[in-house]
């Protein structure tokens, strides 16, 4: 799947990293259930403990999305690996399916991990900006979107340890089996966003 061929979405609004959720469903995926059986599972049990089933509904097309990406390989280590591990191979699937995420990874956090620059509120703005700029449907947000946007992105490089509290990025480092892993995949300008290696 190429991002740059999707077209701008909010839709991270509403899914954020969503790590418990993936690592759940990778489990039943892992278990041999059908697609079916996995829904009725998530909604029966409440697997995601959440307060209505309507927000499980919001989040199934999205998890669905994502997770097709993840061959049996990946699937085991978001389920069976550390925490940090498979928050990365989660950020993965959001960089892969929506490309407003992606072009922010690409243009603003690769470029300021690289020399070793921190994240501040103006580049979130001059990014936003640039994109309403060059596209309708994101000059056509309300404010209140855009607002939220900024927030969950933020959100999402926190929790996968890679903006720190003090607005410094940090560069990960993946087991080498994972990273050759991913670098067979083609995923060398992921890794370079989140290593701050230049791989070109």
């Amino acid at each position: 799947m190429n991002p740059i061929t999707l077209e701008y979405s909010a839709s991270l609004t509403g899914d954020p990293l969503l790590y418990f959720e993936m690592r759940e469903t990778a489990a039943l995926i892992l278990e041999g259930l059908s697609e079916d059986k996995i829904k009725e599972k998530i909604y029966g049990e409440n697997i995601f403990q959440y307060d209505t089933k309507n927000r499980i509904y919001q989040r199934i097309s999205s998890l669905k999305k994502r997770l097709s990406l993840l061959d049996e390989y990946l699937l085991n280590i978001l389920v069976h690996g550390m925490s940090e591990t498979g928050k990365i191979i989660t950020l993965w699937t959001i960089y892969k399916t929506n490309r407003l995420f992606y072009e922010f990874m690409e243009e603003v956090v690769k470029e300021k991990l690289l020399p070793g620059q921190g994240l501040e509120d103006m580049d979130f703005s001059l990014f936003f900006q640039k994109k309403a700029e060059e596209d309708e449907k994101v000059a056509a947000w309300q404010e209140s979107t855009v607002k939220k946007l900024k927030s969950v992105i933020k959100k999402i490089l926190s929790e996968t340890e890679i903006l720190k509290r003090d607005r410094s990025l940090q560069r990960k480092i993946l087991h080498p089996d994972l990273k050759a892993h991913l670098l067979q995949k083609g995923e060398r300008q992921f890794l370079a966003c989140i290593e701050g290696t230049n791989y070109q």
